[in-house]
């Protein structure tokens, strides 16, 4: 009873301190031009890992993808006119919309992303009506491998032309001291 009290207490004290550092990203974010979708975005982005409680990063996470959606909208008006820098940013846009569609519906614990963010998923594509078919050859073909990491990993030696994650350098330290090792990791983490 005590443990589960200073937790709440804690997870409080943290929320009423991201309440305020939201205040100010929000602020932040009222100084750039409404049609800034780029500079809003960084902005978000950049803040990001400061934040810990799921409900201020959901918070932050919904406002991202409303300028996300909004420049997407943007891009897609003019997309057979976009100059090859435009087409660039639009093909990296599609790629950060699902990133943070993703990160979004595991916020929520959304047990059905396909059913509930359906409508999102649509405005991703083409705007037409989206079946599993569809959805996941869009995953395929733009997507990928090409999502944000979610951890950043320090250089290793052994490794020069990648930047493993801390799973990996503890995988790497087990093999050179000939250690049997079972790694658990995510699709496609690597």
């Amino acid at each position: 009873m005590i443990i589960e009290k200073n937790t709440k207490r804690i997870l409080d004290k943290r929320t009423d301190d991201e309440t305020d550092k939201v205040k100010n990203v929000l602020a932040r974010l009222k100084q750039i031009p409404i049609d800034n979708y780029p500079d809003g975005i960084d902005l978000i982005d950049e803040s990001l890992p400061n934040f810990e409680t799921q409900t201020k990063r959901l918070e932050l996470l919904e406002r991202k993808f409303d300028l996300q959606r909004k420049y997407l909208r943007s891009l897609k008006k003019k997309t057979n006119q976009l100059s090859p820098e435009e087409k660039s940013k639009f093909d990296l846009l599609q790629i950060g919309y699902f990133a943070t569609l993703c990160e979004i519906a595991h916020l929520e614990n959304v047990v059905d992303a396909f059913g509930e963010k359906k409508k999102f998923m649509e405005e991703l594509v083409d705007n037409s009506p989206l079946d599993a078919e569809k959805w996941y050859r869009f995953q395929i073909e733009k997507i990928n491998s090409r999502l944000p990491r979610r951890e950043q990993g320090e250089r290793d030696d052994r490794v020069p032309d990648f930047i493993p994650d801390k799973w990996q350098v503890d995988f790497l330290n087990a093999v050179d001291k000939r250690q049997s090792i079972i790694i658990v990791a995510p699709t496609a983490s690597g």
